[in-house]
């Protein structure tokens, strides 16, 4: 079994036992026609175990408003991804923060109100997680940080990939760094690289 299934068979072992509500608001495995085409609207090459990931759950369910997947975050499917990517690079594309200096940013370009670059992963009330195609020059191509939506994101990342967030997140429910609050699943705080 590799890497990203087996971290899905932890996540979804745990979340049968302690949160069906949302284990079944995971959606099945997305078409690999639609990954494919995630790739080419946005101009990028998806992370072997993003792709794989998405092969096992694509996202949650889009009618599912309320049930969230960690930290109030919801998976976001193949086709909400396309979605919110042409909606921020119709608005934003590539505008920039004039106040942020270029080269005091290490990780992220956070001097971007949405970069074309960036592909929001999850969703909570317009803030998000962001995988990065476009890292400042101490960051990873595939980092994922956090990028609010009414403020531009701190110069930290929470994994320097897809496949290492994945691996925070069953250590935590493996070790019970975690709260249920409402029936979500909810870490004290974000783990930030320095």
């Amino acid at each position: 079994m590799s890497e990203i299934g087996y971290y899905w068979k932890t996540i979804d072992n745990f979340l049968i036992k302690n949160n069906n509500a949302i284990y079944n608001s995971l959606l099945g495995p997305a078409d690999e026609k639609e990954i494919n085409n995630l790739e080419n609207i946005a101009n990028v090459k998806l992370p072997d175990a993003f792709k794989e990931s998405l092969l096992i759950h694509n996202g949650q369910d889009e009618n599912n408003g309320i049930i969230t997947f960690i930290d109030y975050q919801k998976l976001l499917s193949v086709h909400e991804m396309v979605k919110d990517y042409k909606m921020f690079c119709g608005l934003f594309e590539n505008e920039i923060i004039d106040f942020i200096k270029p080269d005091e940013c290490k990780y992220i370009k956070n001097y971007y109100i949405y970069n074309n670059k960036w592909l929001k992963i999850t969703e909570s009330n317009s803030d998000g997680l962001i995988m990065d195609f476009d890292p400042a020059e101490k960051g990873r191509v595939g980092q994922i940080f956090f990028r609010p939506h009414d403020d531009n994101p701190a110069d930290k990342i929470i994994a320097e990939t897809y496949e290492e967030w994945l691996k925070i997140i069953c250590e935590r429910l493996e070790t019970g760094l975690y709260e249920i609050e409402d029936g979500e699943i909810v870490f004290e705080d974000f783990t930030f690289h320095d």
